[in-house]
């Protein structure tokens, strides 16, 4: 690749990194013990069943969604990491 083609490739990856995180952000929090691992943020809406039943219908539906991010996310890492030594394509 020339320089022009290897930089514009690693500007969009940092876009699209910036992109994942922001995602993530909006429904998960970062986990605390596990580097670049993420839990699903599931808001507190009360005691009742039904407020339990939405609740784990929120996780339910978020967790593939995290899931997918983080993998993406990694995907996206790994491409720069190897833009950055010089063994992406190779």
């Amino acid at each position: 690749m020339i320089p022009e083609e290897v930089e514009k490739l690693k500007a969009n990856l940092e876009k699209r990194k910036a992109d994942i995180l922001g995602q993530l952000r909006e429904v998960a929090h970062g986990n605390p013990v596990v580097k670049d691992d993420f839990e699903v943020t599931v808001k507190d809406l009360g005691n009742e069943a039904y407020d339990n039943a939405e609740e784990e219908a929120e996780l339910d539906r978020d967790f593939p969604l995290v899931q997918q991010l983080e993998q993406e996310l990694h995907e996206v890492e790994t491409a720069l990491a190897k833009l950055a030594d010089g063994t992406y394509g190779s």
